[in-house]
């Protein structure tokens, strides 16, 4: 009886995955998610390389 129930949702899982409504959303999501990512790492890159040379210059006065 479980496995029925097991493959009755994976076979509704696979025909949403062949919509193509949802592999554009799916798509579009992980895009939105990469630019967010992309985003933060520059962001905290930047903010850290700064705050190392800022350091190094007070800390390595020669």
């Amino acid at each position: 009886m479980c496995n029925i129930i097991y493959i009755s949702v994976l076979q509704a899982i696979y025909k949403d995955v062949n919509s193509k409504a949802y592999l554009l959303r799916l798509s579009s999501f992980l895009i939105y998610i990469y630019t967010i990512v992309h985003l933060i790492y520059f962001f905290f890159n930047t903010v850290f390389n700064s705050f190392m040379s800022d350091s190094s210059e007070i800390f390595c006065h020669c």
